[in-house]
Protein backbone atom coordinates (compact mmCIF):
# COMPACT_ATOMS: atom_id res chain seq x y z
CA UNK A 1 0.00 0.00 0.00
CA UNK A 2 2.60 2.35 0.87
CA UNK A 3 4.59 1.60 -2.27
CA UNK A 4 1.66 2.24 -4.27
CA UNK A 5 1.05 5.93 -2.60
CA UNK A 6 4.90 6.76 -3.31
CA UNK A 7 4.54 5.26 -7.22
CA UNK A 8 1.22 7.16 -7.47
CA UNK A 9 2.78 10.95 -5.94
CA UNK A 10 5.58 10.57 -8.51
CA UNK A 11 4.22 8.99 -11.45
CA UNK A 12 1.30 11.92 -10.98
CA UNK A 13 4.01 14.73 -10.86
CA UNK A 14 5.86 13.68 -13.61
CA UNK A 15 3.24 13.12 -16.05
CA UNK A 16 1.85 16.73 -15.51
CA UNK A 17 5.23 18.04 -15.96
CA UNK A 18 5.51 15.84 -19.04
CA UNK A 19 2.25 16.73 -20.62
CA UNK A 20 2.99 20.60 -20.26
CA UNK A 21 6.27 20.02 -22.09
CA UNK A 22 4.95 18.75 -25.05
CA UNK A 23 2.90 21.51 -25.70
CA UNK A 24 3.04 22.86 -28.93
CA UNK A 25 3.31 26.29 -27.19
CA UNK A 26 5.98 25.16 -25.08
CA UNK A 27 9.49 27.71 -25.38
CA UNK A 28 12.69 27.00 -23.95
CA UNK A 29 12.39 29.54 -20.86
CA UNK A 30 9.05 27.88 -19.72
CA UNK A 31 10.25 24.37 -19.86
CA UNK A 32 13.57 25.56 -17.71
CA UNK A 33 11.19 26.88 -14.97
CA UNK A 34 9.06 23.89 -14.65
CA UNK A 35 12.09 21.73 -14.91
CA UNK A 36 13.34 23.62 -12.08
CA UNK A 37 10.01 23.33 -9.93
CA UNK A 38 10.25 19.61 -10.68
CA UNK A 39 13.26 19.13 -9.29
CA UNK A 40 12.42 21.29 -6.53
CA UNK A 41 9.46 19.32 -5.58
CA UNK A 42 11.37 16.02 -5.17
CA UNK A 43 13.97 17.44 -3.41
CA UNK A 44 11.51 18.61 -0.97
CA UNK A 45 9.45 15.40 -1.21
CA UNK A 46 12.73 13.25 -0.61
CA UNK A 47 12.96 15.05 2.76
CA UNK A 48 9.45 15.84 4.20
CA UNK A 49 7.32 13.12 2.28
CA UNK A 50 7.69 9.69 3.21
CA UNK A 51 6.04 10.00 6.38
CA UNK A 52 2.48 11.85 5.14
CA UNK A 53 2.79 8.77 2.87
CA UNK A 54 3.10 6.10 5.43
CA UNK A 55 -0.09 8.20 7.36
CA UNK A 56 -1.97 7.88 4.11
CA UNK A 57 -0.98 3.85 3.49
CA UNK A 58 -1.99 3.40 7.14
CA UNK A 59 -5.53 5.20 7.20
CA UNK A 60 -6.14 3.52 3.99
CA UNK A 61 -5.11 -0.18 5.96
CA UNK A 62 -7.19 0.80 8.43
CA UNK A 63 -10.17 0.97 5.98
CA UNK A 64 -9.46 -1.75 4.76
CA UNK A 65 -9.18 -3.75 8.31
CA UNK A 66 -5.30 -4.43 8.05
CA UNK A 67 -4.40 -2.42 11.06
CA UNK A 68 -5.70 -4.42 13.06
CA UNK A 69 -4.46 -8.03 12.31
CA UNK A 70 -0.84 -6.00 11.79
CA UNK A 71 -1.38 -4.29 15.34
CA UNK A 72 -1.90 -7.86 17.10
CA UNK A 73 0.92 -9.79 15.44
CA UNK A 74 3.79 -7.70 14.80
CA UNK A 75 6.21 -6.25 17.79
CA UNK A 76 5.99 -2.47 17.10
CA UNK A 77 9.99 -2.16 17.75
CA UNK A 78 10.09 -5.10 13.99
CA UNK A 79 7.48 -2.70 12.93
CA UNK A 80 9.68 0.33 13.19
CA UNK A 81 12.56 -1.58 12.04
CA UNK A 82 10.85 -2.23 9.04
CA UNK A 83 9.68 1.11 8.27
CA UNK A 84 13.34 2.32 8.13
CA UNK A 85 14.28 0.12 6.07
CA UNK A 86 11.62 0.64 3.43
CA UNK A 87 12.41 4.18 3.75
CA UNK A 88 16.14 3.65 3.07
CA UNK A 89 16.12 0.75 0.42
CA UNK A 90 12.76 1.80 -1.65
CA UNK A 91 11.75 5.43 -0.66
CA UNK A 92 14.80 7.12 -1.02
CA UNK A 93 16.24 4.77 -3.75
CA UNK A 94 13.61 5.71 -6.39
CA UNK A 95 13.61 9.50 -5.29
CA UNK A 96 17.02 9.44 -5.68
CA UNK A 97 16.76 7.85 -9.07
CA UNK A 98 14.35 10.23 -10.05
CA UNK A 99 16.26 13.56 -9.06
CA UNK A 100 19.77 11.95 -10.45
CA UNK A 101 17.42 11.22 -14.07
CA UNK A 102 16.07 14.39 -13.93
CA UNK A 103 19.07 16.54 -13.03
CA UNK A 104 21.02 15.23 -16.07
CA UNK A 105 18.64 16.31 -18.33
CA UNK A 106 18.54 20.02 -16.93
CA UNK A 107 22.49 20.14 -17.00
CA UNK A 108 21.25 20.67 -21.02
CA UNK A 109 18.56 23.67 -20.35
CA UNK A 110 21.13 24.88 -17.41
CA UNK A 111 23.54 25.64 -20.88
CA UNK A 112 20.96 26.99 -23.22
CA UNK A 113 19.83 29.06 -20.20
CA UNK A 114 23.21 30.38 -19.52
CA UNK A 115 23.72 31.62 -23.65
CA UNK A 116 19.88 32.84 -24.24
CA UNK A 117 18.15 33.57 -21.09
CA UNK A 118 18.92 37.43 -21.29
CA UNK A 119 15.85 37.22 -24.75
CA UNK A 120 13.59 35.80 -22.43
CA UNK A 121 11.49 38.78 -21.71
CA UNK A 122 11.56 42.15 -22.53
CA UNK A 123 11.92 43.21 -18.89
CA UNK A 124 15.20 40.92 -18.59
CA UNK A 125 15.89 42.94 -21.88
CA UNK A 126 15.85 45.92 -19.78
CA UNK A 127 17.31 45.25 -17.06
CA UNK A 128 20.92 44.43 -18.28
CA UNK A 129 23.36 47.24 -18.35
CA UNK A 130 24.75 48.70 -21.66
CA UNK A 131 28.31 46.31 -20.98
CA UNK A 132 26.70 43.02 -19.80
CA UNK A 133 24.34 43.55 -23.00
CA UNK A 134 27.58 43.63 -25.02
CA UNK A 135 29.18 40.70 -23.51
CA UNK A 136 26.06 38.67 -23.80
CA UNK A 137 25.77 39.32 -27.24
CA UNK A 138 29.38 38.37 -28.33
CA UNK A 139 28.98 34.95 -26.28
CA UNK A 140 25.89 34.46 -28.12
CA UNK A 141 27.78 35.25 -31.34
CA UNK A 142 30.37 32.35 -30.35
CA UNK A 143 28.03 29.98 -29.24
CA UNK A 144 25.87 30.07 -32.65
CA UNK A 145 29.44 30.04 -34.41
CA UNK A 146 30.69 27.11 -36.69
CA UNK A 147 34.15 27.09 -37.96
CA UNK A 148 34.36 30.57 -39.42
CA UNK A 149 30.80 30.52 -40.00
CA UNK A 150 28.93 33.16 -38.64
CA UNK A 151 24.79 32.96 -37.73
CA UNK A 152 24.73 36.81 -36.30
CA UNK A 153 27.03 39.60 -35.63
CA UNK A 154 28.14 40.19 -31.88
CA UNK A 155 28.06 43.79 -32.32
CA UNK A 156 25.52 44.53 -35.03
CA UNK A 157 22.59 41.96 -32.37
CA UNK A 158 23.61 44.24 -29.40
CA UNK A 159 22.89 47.70 -31.38
CA UNK A 160 19.44 46.66 -32.21
CA UNK A 161 18.43 44.80 -28.89
CA UNK A 162 19.63 48.15 -27.36
CA UNK A 163 17.05 49.71 -29.33
CA UNK A 164 14.55 47.21 -29.78
CA UNK A 165 14.38 47.29 -25.82
CA UNK A 166 13.23 51.10 -25.47
CA UNK A 167 10.80 50.90 -28.28
CA UNK A 168 9.00 47.49 -28.82
CA UNK A 169 5.62 47.12 -26.79
CA UNK A 170 4.18 44.09 -26.94
CA UNK A 171 0.86 42.82 -24.72
CA UNK A 172 2.74 39.23 -23.37
CA UNK A 173 6.14 39.77 -22.57
CA UNK A 174 7.36 36.10 -24.22
CA UNK A 175 9.75 35.55 -26.19
CA UNK A 176 7.56 34.56 -29.34
CA UNK A 177 5.42 37.94 -28.47
CA UNK A 178 8.76 39.78 -28.92
CA UNK A 179 9.45 37.83 -32.26
CA UNK A 180 6.08 38.83 -33.86
CA UNK A 181 7.19 42.12 -32.94
CA UNK A 182 10.09 42.09 -34.40
CA UNK A 183 8.67 40.40 -37.51
CA UNK A 184 6.10 43.20 -38.08
CA UNK A 185 8.87 46.28 -38.11
CA UNK A 186 11.27 44.37 -40.24
CA UNK A 187 14.57 45.89 -38.57
CA UNK A 188 16.27 44.02 -37.03
CA UNK A 189 17.71 40.54 -38.90
CA UNK A 190 20.35 39.87 -35.99
CA UNK A 191 17.70 39.72 -33.52
CA UNK A 192 14.94 38.22 -35.20
CA UNK A 193 17.35 35.22 -36.30
CA UNK A 194 18.49 34.74 -32.40
CA UNK A 195 14.68 34.57 -31.45
CA UNK A 196 13.92 32.40 -34.21
CA UNK A 197 16.89 30.27 -33.40
CA UNK A 198 16.10 30.36 -29.60
CA UNK A 199 12.04 29.37 -29.85
CA UNK A 200 13.16 26.07 -32.25
CA UNK A 201 15.18 24.33 -29.82
CA UNK A 202 13.49 21.68 -28.78
CA UNK A 203 12.29 21.32 -25.10
CA UNK A 204 10.92 17.73 -25.41
CA UNK A 205 12.81 14.93 -27.58
CA UNK A 206 13.03 10.78 -27.13
CA UNK A 207 15.91 11.67 -24.74
CA UNK A 208 13.79 12.98 -22.09
CA UNK A 209 11.02 10.61 -22.63
CA UNK A 210 13.76 7.66 -22.37
CA UNK A 211 14.56 9.83 -18.45
CA UNK A 212 10.72 9.34 -17.75
CA UNK A 213 10.59 5.83 -19.11
CA UNK A 214 13.29 4.73 -16.62
CA UNK A 215 10.86 5.77 -13.65
CA UNK A 216 9.01 2.48 -15.47
CA UNK A 217 12.51 0.16 -15.13
CA UNK A 218 12.78 1.17 -11.50
CA UNK A 219 9.92 -0.01 -10.54
CA UNK A 220 10.02 -3.45 -12.38
CA UNK A 221 14.14 -3.59 -11.16
CA UNK A 222 12.44 -3.00 -7.31
CA UNK A 223 10.01 -5.40 -7.85
CA UNK A 224 11.27 -8.36 -9.60
CA UNK A 225 14.38 -8.33 -6.66
CA UNK A 226 12.39 -8.25 -4.40
CA UNK A 227 10.88 -11.25 -2.80
CA UNK A 228 7.00 -11.37 -2.24
CA UNK A 229 7.28 -11.91 1.72
CA UNK A 230 9.19 -8.46 2.08
CA UNK A 231 7.04 -7.10 -0.75
CA UNK A 232 3.56 -7.51 1.05
CA UNK A 233 5.08 -6.31 4.07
Amino acid sequence: MLGKNIWYDILFVVNSISKNLQSKYMCIDEAIEQLKGLLSFFEKYRENEFENALISSNEIAFEMNLMKQLDENVDNEIVKSLRESFRIDYFLYIVDKTITTLQSRFEQFKIYEDIFDFLFSVKKLKSLDYTFLKEKCLKLEKSLKHDNLLDINGFNLFSELNILREIIRVENDKPIDILNYIKRIDSFPNAYIVYTIMLTILVLVASDERSYSKLKIIKTYLRSTMSQERLNG
